[in-house]
């Protein structure tokens, strides 16, 4: 089940961290070939699966029964929609800080440098989510 889960997770992040960054996620990687959308993306899915991790290994024992193991479920939804709420926070503050700099237009323009530091970024947040999981 979790597995099941952790899969829909996943995908649900890619779609509301696509939604807030104003490219087309699929378009830059697969038609673009864009090195930084794909950083971008892959460091967004690290930091997913790090929350996932520390929400499933909080729950491991309570497993034991139907509806401890449900329970356990519904504490992994809602922290990985804590997670993806901080990461699009993390990132609209991120962009507003560097509006000198228009972190939007570098990752659209292939900067793959901003790329992987906004991957870190949100690989950064998964951990502090991660640790107060546990």
């Amino acid at each position: 089940m979790y597995g099941l889960l952790s899969i829909v997770l996943l995908i649900a992040g890619f779609f509301v961290i696509d939604f807030v960054v104003p490219c087309d996620f699929r378009r830059e990687i697969f038609d673009e070939k864009n090195t930084a959308v794909g950083a971008l993306v892959g460091g967004l899915f690290i930091a997913t699966g790090i929350i996932i991790r520390s929400s499933v290994i909080e729950r491991q024992g309570a497993a034991q029964d139907w509806e401890k193991a449900l329970g356990g479920l519904v504490s992994t939804f809602i922290y990985t929609g804590v997670g993806l709420a901080l990461f699009v926070v993390g990132y609209l503050l991120l962009a507003l800080l560097l509006r000198r700099h228009d972190l939007n237009r570098h990752i659209d323009e292939h900067n793959t440098a901003a790329g992987f530091a906004l991957a870190g970024f949100f690989i950064a947040i998964a951990l502090v989510v991660s640790g107060a999981i546990q």
